[in-house]
């Protein structure tokens, strides 16, 4: 009789639990194969890769799309480590009046992707290419046939401001060298860039929108002397690369540079690993707006896909944005959205499978009480408050989303917010 009533109510409770189990809504965990944002086709570095190519192209290789060496070639490690493993672009560079023609010629018959020709570097500087205008016009025709006759696109002589007796200004020389080779066969125009703010560097690129053809900013990081740290590159870093990758008029942008000791901290890889500098390199949003997480998808609070550095594209200042840290979070993460205030919007985009009342849950370590609007698909859909904390934490929020794609905007109205990350579950 006991074993009858033993089997009974193990019956009875397998049952209850089976209906307990089918009539509540599942856990779902963290989803393994998350959606990511694509490489940016404009990002890019100005190194030679020659010293460790293995390591710094897996490092570097599935973030960049283009690099340069200030040479006409690469050694074959660097083809193979980089280029051909990572399919990132190499374009040749005519640095001044000496180069190698046969060395272009076999690079470029060997890798018929490459479609770009460097001009030369730094003309106006007397320590790079020195050239006056009627030097480099001198022999702009050679170089002209030879891009035209592999095929490629020339990119104008790479232009800062100089040392150069009489062209500090490097419009000046750009100018000139324009008006000696009207049929000059140039669809880029190169820059440099080392003003220690990216403001700086915003107006300094917006000043070549004259002559009407996409900038491609080849050298650039803050180096003007003023004190820079790793803590200064990183706020710096933080502004430039959403702008960059905002700008339609800018088609590439290299950083220099991934190796470099001490002083102004701009590395992007410390010995065998990445910088701090590097982290945020890497890691940093492309912007790809053709990039949905899906339900439940842990989205790094980096990853945002558009922000308020719309606003000053085509105007003449750059508006502030949230910048970057190394995560302090101790369960992990990449980088940190820091100085979320007042002013500063980010947008997240998601794809739902079904209509639903969905939770926007977010890491977050606030520093002070704050309050956020929520926007979904351009209307406001909630205020939420946010309280402060002294470690990080999880905070959810209710959220009505119909199946499909949907844009997700954040707006602080007061208050200070770090965000780890964030999804919709």
């Amino acid at each position: 009789m006991k074993t009858s009533f033993n089997i009974k109510t193990a019956c009875i409770l397998s049952l209850m639990a089976l209906c307990l189990f089918s009539c509540t809504t599942p856990y779902e965990p963290d989803i393994n194969t998350p959606r990511s944002q694509s490489k940016s086709s404009k990002r890019g570095v100005s190194f030679n890769f020659a010293q460790f190519p293995e390591i710094d192209a897996a490092l570097l290789g599935p973030t960049i799309s283009w690099f340069y060496n200030w040479g006409n070639t690469v050694i074959e490690s660097v083809d193979v480590s980089l280029i051909q493993s990572y399919d990132v672009d190499y374009c040749p560079m005519i640095w001044n009046g000496n180069y190698n023609e046969a060395s272009i010629r076999a690079y470029v018959a060997n890798h018929p992707k490459c479609k770009y020709l460097l001009g030369f570097n730094e003309p106006n500087l007397t320590d790079q290419a020195n050239m006056t205008p009627e030097q480099a016009a001198a022999l702009w025709p050679e170089i002209k046939n030879l891009a035209s006759e592999l095929n490629l696109k020339l990119v104008s002589p790479a232009m800062n401001y100089g040392t150069l007796a009489d062209y500090s200004d490097p419009i000046k020389w750009l100018d000139e060298f324009f008006a000696l080779v009207p049929d000059n066969g140039i669809e880029v125009i190169a820059l440099h860039c080392y003003m220690g703010g990216a403001g700086g560097m915003k107006s300094f690129i917006e000043k070549f929108h004259k002559y009407g053809k996409p900038i491609w900013l080849t050298e650039f990081c803050p180096w003007n002397g003023s004190g820079e740290s790793v803590y200064s590159q990183i706020t710096y870093m933080s502004a430039a690369l959403p702008y960059l990758e905002k700008d339609p008029l800018v088609e590439r942008y290299a950083w220099f540079i991934p190796r470099y000791y001490g002083y102004p901290y701009m590395a992007l890889i410390s010995e065998y690993e990445l910088s701090d500098v590097g982290k945020v390199f890497v890691n940093m949003t492309t912007m790809d707006q053709k990039w949905y997480a899906l339900q439940n998808q842990k989205v790094e609070a980096e990853q945002y896909t558009n922000s308020n550095v719309e606003e000053c594209i085509g105007t003449d200042n750059l508006v502030q944005q949230v910048s970057m840290r190394i995560t302090t979070d101790s369960e992990g993460g990449n980088l940190d959205v820091i100085t979320f205030t007042s002013g500063k919007w980010l947008e997240y985009q998601f794809e739902l499978t079904k209509d639903a009342e969905y939770k926007l849950e977010m890491r977050h370590n606030t520093l002070t009480n704050s309050e956020m609007q929520i926007f979904v698909d351009g209307e406001q859909v909630s205020t939420v408050s946010i309280s402060a904390v002294k470690e990080w934490s999880n905070v959810k929020f209710p959220i009505n989303l119909t199946k499909g794609k949907h844009i997700v905007r954040l707006v602080p109205t007061s208050g200070n917010i770090s965000l780890n990350w964030l999804k919709v579950n």
